[in-house]
Parts: C-alpha cells; sequence; structure tokens
C-alpha cells in the first residue's frame, strides 16, 4: 500500500478533501486548511521545526505565538544574535511564496502517509492529518521519537 502513490483526479480529490476537512486544532469545519511551516527559534527549546495542516486561523495564530517567543525569548544567548535575526529575515522571504510551501506540505504529507490513507481510507483523512499534528509538535517540543496511535 505504501508504493501505491496517489496520482491524476485521485490525487486532487485527496487534496481537496485536506483542504475541506475539520482543522486539527480548532475542530471546526473550514475550507481554508492548508499546509503551514512553523520554526520556533528560542534559548528555552532548540531550535526546530514543524510541517502542519492547519486552518488558517490556527496556522497564523501558532506562527504569531512563535514570533513572540523569537523575538523575546531568541535572543537570550550570543548565538541567538545571529539567527534570531537570520530567522526574521527568512520569514519575510518565505512570506512571498506562502501558497507554494502550503502546496509542498500537503503534497508532502501525502507522499509520506500513502500507506496510512490507503489503508485507513480517504475518509479517515481528519485522522490521518491529526496525528501528523501531534507528530510534528512532539519533536518540535523535545525532538524525540513519538509514537503513532490510531486505534
Amino acid at each position: 500500500m505504501e508504493r501505491n502513490f496517489f496520482k491524476g483526479t485521485e490525487l486532487e480529490v485527496l487534496k481537496s478533501k485536506i483542504k475541506n476537512s475539520i482543522c486539527s486544532d480548532c475542530k471546526t469545519l473550514k475550507n481554508d486548511v492548508r499546509g503551514f511551516f512553523i520554526h520556533h527559534c528560542s534559548l528555552t527549546h532548540n531550535p526546530s521545526e514543524a510541517k502542519l495542516i492547519l486552518c488558517e486561523s490556527c496556522g497564523k495564530k501558532l506562527r504569531r505565538k512563535n514570533y513572540i517567543i523569537s523575538a523575546t525569548f531568541g535572543w537570550l544567548s550570543l548565538r541567538s544574535f545571529i539567527k534570531v535575526p537570520l530567522y526574521f529575515l527568512g520569514e519575510i522571504f518565505y512570506s512571498f511564496a506562502r501558497k507554494t510551501q502550503s502546496r509542498k506540505i500537503i503534497e508532502e504529507f501525502i507522499f509520506e502517509n500513502t500507506g496510512l490513507i490507503r489503508k485507513l481510507g480517504i475518509d479517515r483523512i481528519n485522522e490521518v492529518i491529526t496525528t501528523n499534528n501531534r507528530y510534528q509538535l512532539s519533536l518540535k517540543r523535545d525532538n524525540r521519537d513519538y509514537i503513532f496511535e490510531f486505534f
């Protein structure tokens, strides 16, 4: 099942299903679900990244939260005097490519979870998205392995 990749109209239907799915954070049905690349830069946590699939309002809220953390706690080490400005410059640069980045994150998600999506079915895509987001956030928090639990 893992090598039976989605192609053509089946892939487009799956992308549409993801974009019109329930947000795993706020649990509301919106048609603006997209991929978000969240980078975290702080002295209290190791720099980390997460690729999440959320509605636009939850994704922006999480991105703003990480901006505040990076702007306040990111400056507390000598190394961070270089990393924090580069982080914000990168965010400005990537803000022009948010749609492309969102599309790539969703395509990566589908590619990496092909077997699981095939096994559970397209109708249970919300469960796969929720588990993926939890996994990404656990990597973001402490960079430890996370065990998937679907059942």
